[in-house]
């Protein structure tokens, strides 16, 4: 009898502990598809160092993406065009931006939001065509970090960052200066969604 009570004292404590991780297994979100391949293009990237008042968006960006597994979308390259920077310390110019340190991840914390690790980006700030306008031509800025809760939308297969935090500047213009993200990243295949 000792021995059947034993039993069940631990077969109810193992069913309870059972219990005790449903509700977190439950509520954890994943990509949907496993391997599929997506592209993720905005027109409306940006960065500002609030502390330095520098402004740089690029008229586009594209990142490659796969769903690796359910818990990782990873940005396997990024790409951006038509990058500008702007503020007091440097005056207006062009930039160069290329991505580094690839692939960078991103991984759903809800249905509604993701945090992106790994970001690399390496710029070079440039003058304008025909023109001197840049005081900081040819200062390297390199942007290192991750971006958290980034809003994601399945009914739009889009990723809003508005104000996002957690990139760190890089530069001669100030080491480790905090970085806010903004910009909409939409899956050009339509297909990419969070599922609980």
């Amino acid at each position: 009898m000792k021995k059947f009570s034993k039993k069940s004292v631990l077969l109810f404590a193992a069913a309870m502990a059972v219990c005790a991780l449903a509700p977190s297994m439950a509520s954890a979100a994943s990509w949907s598809i496993v391997g599929s391949h997506h592209t993720l293009d905005s027109s409306n990237g940006a960065f500002i160092i609030d502390s330095i008042a520098t402004t740089s968006s690029c008229g586009e960006t594209t990142f490659t993406a796969r769903v690796s597994n359910a818990m990782d979308l990873e940005i396997t390259s990024a790409v951006f065009r038509r990058c500008t920077a702007s503020g007091p310390l440097i005056g207006s110019c062009t930039k160069t931006m290329t991505a580094a340190g690839l692939p960078w991840t991103a991984t759903p914390t809800s249905t509604t939001s993701i945090d992106i690790r790994n970001i690399d980006i390496n710029a070079v700030l440039e003058n304008h065509p025909g023109s001197t306008a840049c005081t900081a031509a040819g200062v390297p800025i390199r942007v290192t970090g991750g971006l958290n809760n980034g809003s994601w939308s399945n009914a739009a297969r889009e990723l809003t960052l508005n104000g996002t935090l957690g990139l760190n500047s890089h530069s001669a213009l100030g080491n480790g200066r905090p970085i806010t993200a903004f910009g909409t990243f939409r899956d050009t295949q339509n297909t990419l969604q969070i599922l609980p």
